[in-house]
């Protein structure tokens, strides 16, 4: 998560909508923000809530009717799963280009810095190994999978040519973000 969050904040200068869902996503993009002015003239939003997970796709979509830019949503794997029904209303609207982050698991729990014993992680991750590209072409959505920062950094390039509603699915083994994410509080500590 860290990687996607800094190379997008540091590479993207275009005027959309950004979407960041709850979690481990807004934490990730929380350490990247500058202080200072940046030169991003996007507008940030985010539904973070009680839990933050309903409805973000339906969000998204009444942000993007809402205005006259591009529109673009991080979102991680559990947010997604539980506001498949709004597919249906986004593949009716203007493109949209969705970031579908999946660690798998909805992983926040490895991400903050608390002590969780093995069998109660259990019972507060939700893991998954659904296949989203068949549920997106279900919806007639464009799907492209993204399984290294090099394919990442040319769906950044790509976002302002979409000609449709594309999500793009990033495979992100949570270990690796967790691990990072610690070193991050260790840092900022």
């Amino acid at each position: 998560f860290p990687y996607i969050s800094k190379y997008f904040l540091d590479t993207y200068d275009k005027t959309s909508n950004i979407i960041l869902a709850n979690s481990t996503i807004i934490r990730s993009f929380d350490y990247y923000i500058p202080v200072k002015k940046s030169q991003n003239k996007s507008i940030f939003y985010y539904n973070r809530g009680v839990s933050g997970i309903e409805g973000l796709l339906a969000f998204t979509q009444g942000i993007q009717l809402s205005t006259d830019r591009r529109t673009i949503l991080f979102i991680g794997d559990i947010s997604f799963i539980y506001d498949l029904n709004s597919l249906h209303l986004i593949s009716k609207n203007r493109p949209t280009s969705i970031f579908l982050l999946n660690n798998k698991a909805g992983g926040i729990f490895n991400s903050i810095p608390i002590e969780i014993e093995k069998e109660t992680l259990n019972y507060m991750t939700t893991e998954h190994d659904l296949n989203f590209e068949k549920i997106i072409k279900s919806f007639n959505l464009k799907y492209n999978k993204i399984e290294n920062k090099e394919e990442y950094q040319q769906a950044i390039k790509d976002v302002e040519n979409i000609k449709q509603t594309t999500i793009y699915e990033c495979l992100i083994p949570d270990e690796i973000s967790a691990n990072l994410f610690k070193r991050l509080q260790t840092l900022s500590n």
